[in-house]
């Protein structure tokens, strides 16, 4: 997606990430994208496309994500 484009005339450009399953949800950390998926994996991707790392769970379902930030 780009600029928010939600009317599906978005453009595609720059990097493309290659899910292993469908997606369910993504959240934006400053330069980072989190990405949950159906196969119950949470994913972060750098702004390259690179995995930075990988949660399984293995509990439920992921239904929504959502960052949060925490002051020391």
């Amino acid at each position: 997606m780009k600029n928010g484009d939600v009317k599906r005339t978005a453009v595609l450009s720059g990097i493309l990430i290659d899910l292993d399953s469908q997606g369910v949800c993504m959240a934006q950390q400053e330069n980072l994208l989190w990405v949950a998926t159906t196969t119950r994996n949470i994913t972060c991707y750098s702004t390259r496309g690179k995995v930075q790392r990988r949660i399984e769970i293995l509990g439920a379902d992921v239904t929504d994500l959502q960052m949060m930030s925490v002051r020391r």
